[in-house]
């Protein structure tokens, strides 16, 4: 039986990838495969995912709020928990 969590992990990475270029942001592909890069080598030293992820919280949920206002990030982050919930039941 597969990890439901992580099939859920596997279809996030992908999205992406089904989008339409022209609505992702400018040199989205450029930033998600530095992005990546950074990952693998984090991963290859040790670095767990949780930490990693809390790493990328701490530098990204600024950048979100000052690009777009605190208002609209915690409207996305309650639709973004409403999506991951959502798939977490649909697997």
């Amino acid at each position: 039986m597969t990890d439901p969590r992580a099939k859920l992990r596997e279809d996030m990475l992908a999205a992406p990838d089904l989008a339409d270029e022209a609505e992702l942001p400018a040199r989205f592909m450029e930033a998600r495969g530095i992005l990546r890069q950074a990952l693998a080598r984090m991963d290859s030293i040790g670095i767990a995912d949780g930490t990693a992820a809390a790493v990328m919280l701490s530098e990204t949920l600024p950048r979100m709020a000052h690009e777009r206002g605190p208002e609209w990030l915690a409207a996305m982050l309650a639709k973004l928990s409403q999506h991951i919930r959502a798939g977490l039941r649909s697997h």
